[in-house]
């Protein structure tokens, strides 16, 4: 299966996540596993993850907390996250986040 870059933001992504202890940011939270450019291979790998956890967690070398997702990303995702954020930010400051600024 061909994966694709989970941060290009010039295609669409069906990104597969596993929700479990990231010791890099010393807290549970959702890591990118892969990403797919199609549904149908997304659906195969998650499906094998998902058999592969199961089997981790019955034999105790995952913690029952963990669990599989996944999202779709559309082109521009990043770009569009970005701007939302940044007009969030302006709005909570008492800007208007035109771009003349006022």
């Amino acid at each position: 299966m061909p994966l694709v870059d989970p941060t290009d933001d010039s295609t669409i992504r069906f990104v597969l996540e596993h929700f479990r202890f990231d010791p890099d940011r010393n807290q549970r939270c959702n890591v990118v596993v892969a990403a797919y450019d199609n549904e149908a291979e997304f659906q195969v790998a998650f499906a094998e993850a998902q058999v592969e956890l199961s089997k981790r967690q019955e034999e105790g070398s995952a913690e029952s907390l963990e669990r599989l997702s996944g999202r779709v990303l559309q082109p521009d995702y990043s770009r569009n996250q970005s701007e939302r954020r940044s007009a969030w930010r302006a709005a909570t400051h008492g800007v208007h986040p035109s771009p003349e600024g006022g």
